[in-house]
């Protein structure tokens, strides 16, 4: 009976704060100005410099190695590495991707042991017979070299649509 009433006293408590704080909170959100922020001009000062080092065609993904040059990604089916002074090459080696709409070449990240393994992983749209599939590949980039040896990590049928 004692342990019924603490519980009881528990609930009661929670509900009673759970209530004082839609008190507080919903006059501020109703008082909250809304505002189109694409009518707003930039603001010289930021905290940070932007500067284009390279140009791309159709860019998706981008990872940084740690040397600081960039792994960039181009949704027909094309890898760059990219320098911070703005040599862009392409890397060889990358598989046959199939390229219409939103699918292509997708994603790329660097492996957290990439001076020690080389490898980086990166998704694309593989074409297939009657379904094309979601592919993530593990490769070694060696150079400017993608070795695709390492394999397929995932493969999923999934036909012409979206998969991006």
């Amino acid at each position: 009976m004692k342990m019924e009433v603490y519980r009881l006293i528990s609930v009661i408590s929670k509900t009673m704060l759970a209530g004082l704080a839609l008190l507080v909170l919903v006059p501020a959100m109703v008082l909250a100005k809304s505002e189109n922020a694409g009518l707003n001009q930039p603001n010289p000062n930021q905290p940070f410099v932007t500067t284009s080092i390279a140009t791309f065609k159709y860019p998706w993904a981008i990872a940084f190695l740690p040397d600081s040059r960039l792994l960039v990604t181009e949704k027909p089916g094309k890898l760059f590495i990219v320098t911070q002074k703005g040599l862009k090459t392409e890397v060889t080696g990358i598989p046959k991707v199939y390229y219409h709409g939103q699918n292509g070449m997708l994603d790329v990240a660097v492996s957290p042991a990439f001076v020690r393994d080389h490898s980086i992983y990166f998704t694309f749209v593989e074409p297939a017979r009657r379904l094309n599939r979601k592919t993530t590949w593990r490769s070694s980039l060696r150079g400017l070299q993608c070795q695709l040896a390492i394999g397929r990590l995932e493969a999923v049928a999934v036909g012409h649509f979206h998969l991006g």
